[in-house]
């Protein structure tokens, strides 16, 4: 336990240490900013409250599962597997007395962290932000932004961790991440192509939190647990397998 602990720091350090990653929180925190003063103009001009303080961390919740936080995700995944393997630090690493499996272990736990840091810094902000421009705040519109930001952890996790699978055959992060993008862009165009085979893709559900908001019933919120810790439980097992494998 104490190597995957140290594993799991030395992740984080090198995580924060990119340069990427600062710029990336830093985009994230600002997105919000920006967005509120774009809909509180609009809002001035229409004389429309169209957005409420609570309903605004919500739309942008909207906008980050599906666009901002997969590509900030990818990223960190490919830079995490192949653009270490490309870059020969990940032999380094193995050199170490830990073994692969805690060693992947650790990286897909920095990547869990990583998604919760940026849930967090979008859903302070954007609260922050509505509360300047907009009105309408009340407790229960929060709990249901808590409920929205935390649900939505596990569809962000689950393609973490199809990301990180997918690396596995690269040794570049280049590579890895085209592949990436492309097959999400392909998941978010299947619901107009194929609307029936649409709940397969792991892409389908970055919009889960709403089925949690509408009280959608027991088994449809059941069917997409269920199928969600199915592909998280998949992509895990042939990450590993493949990094297990994988000549340094």
């Amino acid at each position: 336990m104490h190597s995957l602990y140290a594993g799991v720091v030395n992740e984080v350090h090198k995580l924060i240490s990119r340069r990427g990653t600062i710029i990336f929180l830093a985009i994230i925190a600002i997105f919000p900013i920006i967005s509120g003063l774009i809909f509180s103009q609009l809002q001035s001009q229409s004389g429309i409250v169209a957005v409420d303080t609570n309903g605004f961390p919500l739309i942008l919740l909207g906008i980050a599962t599906s666009f901002i936080l997969p590509l900030f995700i990818f990223m960190a995944a490919a830079d995490s597997f192949a653009g270490e393997t490309g870059a020969k630090t990940l032999k380094l690493t193995l050199i170490r007395p830990i073994s692969r499996f805690k060693v992947f272990m650790a990286k897909v736990i920095t990547l869990g962290l990583y998604i919760s840091l940026m849930l967090t810094v979008i859903w302070v902000t954007s609260l922050i932000s509505g509360l300047f421009w907009a009105q309408g705040f009340s407790y229960q519109g929060l709990y249901q932004g808590v409920m929205a930001y935390t649900v939505s952890w596990l569809p962000l996790m689950v393609l973490a961790l199809m990301a990180a699978a997918l690396a596995q055959g690269f040794k570049t992060g280049s590579g890895a991440l085209t592949l990436t993008l492309v097959l999400y862009l392909l998941m978010k165009l299947v619901p107009f192509l194929y609307p029936n085979g649409a709940p397969l893709f792991p892409g389908f559900y970055t919009d889960w939190y709403l089925h949690w908001l509408e009280s959608s019933s027991y088994d449809r919120l059941y069917q997409g647990l269920v199928y969600l810790l199915s592909g998280s439980t998949l992509f895990f097992t042939l990450g590993y397998y493949a990094f297990s494998q994988k000549e340094i």
